[in-house]
């Protein structure tokens, strides 16, 4: 026969827990021990003395110069020859006699021979100086632009230059102008006529012509 099971009890109530002791104080920690006094430093030794220094040893003397050698004798210088005789001085001619003083000349008596070669001689211009004194009529073909220069002025001379070349002339700086241009397609006639021959005080006049047309 099976018995029959009883019912299962009611499970029981959990016992209240217990109060929790309290916790125990930590115990303090011990203080450090003091550090001890740091010992005094030694005291450091004295520089000893420095020792005096020794005197400079005395410079040695000189050795005395020997004596200079004799100078040799200059040789004697030879005799000069003797200067040979002055050649006696030739006599001296006898004296012209002295003209008749001269009268001056009547009138119309004076011929083109006796004028002087500068008033009646012509003369090529070589470089670009004109020397008065030379002649009376001086030529030129240019062939560049030409600067003139004046010597030996004349007081009261005419000149006459012949000039042909189509390029450009200067004339000194005292040479006044009077009248007519320069045409370098022709042949041109200048006449120069000096009024003033001193130095730095020179004065010359200027007259250009062409033939006519």
């Amino acid at each position: 026969m099976v018995v029959a099971q009883g019912a299962k009890g009611d499970q029981g109530n959990q016992g209240t827990q217990g109060t929790q002791g309290e916790r125990g104080y930590q115990g303090y920690q011990g203080n450090q021990g003091a550090i001890g006094t740091k010992g005094d430093r030694g005291y450091q030794g004295h520089q000893g003395l420095k020792g005096d220094q020794g005197n400079q040893g005395y410079q040695g003397n000189q050795g005395l110069k020997g004596d200079q050698g004799d100078r040799g004798y200059q040789g004697y210088q030879g005799n000069q020859g003797t200067q040979g005789l002055k050649g006696d001085k030739g006599d001296q001619g006898d004296q012209g006699y002295q003209g008749v003083s001269g009268s001056p000349p009547a009138d119309n008596t004076v011929t083109y021979a006796k004028i002087g070669t500068d008033l009646k001689s012509s003369s090529a211009i070589a470089s670009t100086n004109i020397n008065w004194s030379a002649s009376g009529i001086f030529t030129k073909t240019l062939s560049a632009d030409t600067a003139f220069t004046f010597s030996n002025l004349q007081l009261n001379k005419v000149i006459t230059l012949v000039l042909t070349g189509n390029y450009t002339i200067t004339w000194p700086s005292y040479v006044s102008h009077i009248s007519g241009e320069y045409d370098g397609s022709v042949t041109n006639y200048i006449q120069l006529h000096c009024t003033n021959a001193g130095s730095e005080t020179e004065q010359v006049w200027k007259i250009i012509s062409q033939e006519a047309t």
